[in-house]
């Protein structure tokens, strides 16, 4: 099975290609800021090049539906709908604070909550709530957007350690 995965939410514009029948990872990474829209279809198509494999032979997609960058999102949006409804594939959407939360609990080894907040500029952050126990990821909280000082107040009210991750 071959997962293409799309991430323009942030700055940068990423692509990766998971193909299990090797277990092999490509990837591409470009700083992107305000030009996705012009190097996303070029980047998979350079991936796919790169792996040998011919894009009808993609079995699922993958993409960051954020929070990020407004337009941004809707750039990986429109690709991965296309591209599912021309090829007929699945997609899954996922959260960037949840692909934080997953990253981050891959490198600690017991239970702890984690905790992801991004700065959503003007005085907002983006957050949400996970746990980890036995290498699983819970959510705790949903996504949310919340002004900084009641982010500041709930963090203060945490009685235990967590683990913060993010730019807030």
């Amino acid at each position: 099975m071959s997962w293409l995965v799309i991430d323009t939410a942030s700055s940068d514009c990423r692509v990766g290609l998971l193909r299990s029948s090797d277990r092999r990872l490509f990837s591409n990474i470009e700083s992107a800021a305000q030009s996705h829209s012009r190097c996303i279809l070029s980047m998979i198509d350079t991936l796919l090049t790169q792996a040998s494999t011919p894009l009808p032979t993609i079995q699922a997609l993958v993409w960051n539906a954020g929070p990020g960058s407004f337009t941004g999102i809707r750039i990986a949006a429109s690709v991965v709908q296309s591209l599912s409804y021309s090829l007929q594939i699945p997609f899954l959407s996922l959260s960037s604070l949840e692909i934080m939360a997953y990253a981050a609990a891959h490198k600690e080894s017991g239970p702890l909550p984690i905790c992801v907040a991004l700065d959503a500029r003007m005085n907002g952050i983006y957050w949400a709530s996970f746990s980890i126990e036995n290498g699983v990821l819970s959510r705790t909280e949903e996504d949310r957007l919340v002004v900084k000082e009641e982010f500041e107040k709930h963090c203060c009210m945490v009685d235990r350690t967590i683990l913060l991750v993010g730019d807030a």
